[in-house]
């Protein structure tokens, strides 16, 4: 789960929870080597399943929150590394109704986060339901159930009521610029 943006990779740490940044742009201003950072997690102690995500440039961290006291609601949230590089703004957070939905369908496991522009991409494992966050509308939405991902192991022999294949997914721009020879 390591990320790239402006520069530097990102990695979750997760005892406690942090975020893990390399500096990748020190070997071209002549210093030898990368440098290691350590940022703080938000929230670290009650944070379930951070993922990091990069969207237009900037670093992004989605994970649910789970805490039950000092009225803080359980939710998945998203922040913003700022560009101090040490701390952290939260930038959204699911609305109480969408995230009880989330809860039933994901049944409380782990979900896999895809960033790409101005979209956020949740996929669960072993379902074929994802959900999407988009930074420029501000709105959380279902995404349609593909009709082309069918069981794999679907076929005349298999019951009717076989579910889609879950989705793996990761984020592609093709770009020109890539084609270096």
């Amino acid at each position: 789960k390591t990320t790239y943006a402006n520069g530097f990779f990102y990695c979750m740490n997760y005892s406690p929870f942090s975020v893990l940044s390399y500096d990748a742009t020190a070997n071209n201003r002549g210093g030898g080597g990368g440098e290691w950072t350590k940022i703080e997690a938000p929230m670290r102690r009650f944070l379930r399943t951070p993922n990091l995500v990069e969207c237009r440039g900037r670093l992004v961290l989605v994970a649910a929150v789970e805490k039950n006291k000092l009225n803080v609601p359980k939710s998945i949230r998203i922040w913003g590394l700022q560009q101090s590089r040490t701390s952290w703004i939260e930038l959204e957070r699911m609305p109480q109704a969408l995230y009880d939905d989330f809860m039933m369908v994901s049944r409380k496991k782990a979900f896999h986060c895809i960033g790409h522009g101005n979209q956020i991409l949740i996929t669960l494992p072993g379902s074929p339901d994802m959900l999407l966050y988009d930074f420029y509308e501000k709105v959380w939405r279902w995404a349609a159930r593909c009709p082309f991902a069918l069981n794999p192991v679907s076929g005349p022999d298999m019951p009717s009521n076989s579910q889609p294949a879950p989705f793996h997914a990761f984020a592609y721009d093709p770009r020109l610029e890539a084609l270096v020879c």
